[in-house]
């Protein structure tokens, strides 16, 4: 019974398509559309060897997506999951990031400041994104229970809507 139990519970995305993550369907190909968009909004051109961090990169999902496309991109994430292995992960805390200051074009962050899912210090957090983060870079915050990263570091809010925040460090 509990063998019929896990094929009826499986995510319908997930079933027997060895093509899900190049579908349509895919959230993570969803998400990673959304973001190449917001960062052309922005005037960065995503084919001038940029570097890329996912901050909360969990399983690694987005960050292959981003590598198939030949993006030069990390993922950091406390607990990585690695269920899609990507050899561009890194364990590491967001409010330490083991990263040299201004390395990064565009830092994004999708479902992670989040304060009642995890034990975080926020402000930390967005000092060191901001730290990491190029003159004239980008940070897209997407779908965040947040507080004002301007309250802690002095970058510019670019863009908001469909549960998106943009930033500029100037």
């Amino acid at each position: 019974m509990s063998e019929k139990l896990s094929k009826e519970v499986r995510h319908p995305d997930l079933a027997e398509s060895s093509n899900w993550e190049d579908s349509e369907d895919n959230p993570s190909s969803n998400l990673l559309r959304r973001f190449k968009k917001i960062i052309e909004e922005q005037g960065v051109a995503l084919n001038q060897g940029i570097k890329i961090l996912e901050v909360g990169s969990g399983d690694g999902r987005l960050v292959k997506l981003m590598e198939k496309e030949g993006m030069d991109v990390v993922g950091v994430d406390a607990r990585p999951r690695n269920k899609i292995k990507s050899g561009n992960e890194v364990a590491a805390r967001i409010e330490l990031l083991p990263f040299a200051d201004n390395t990064f074009s565009v830092v994004v962050a999708h479902k992670v400041f989040d304060v009642s899912a995890y034990e975080q210090d926020s402000y930390q957090m967005f000092r060191e994104i901001y730290r990491v983060l190029k003159k004239g870079g980008i940070f897209i915050n997407s779908i965040a229970d947040r507080g004002s990263p301007k309250e802690v570091v002095p970058w510019k809010l670019v863009s908001t809507g469909n549960f998106t925040d943009v930033y500029k460090k100037e």
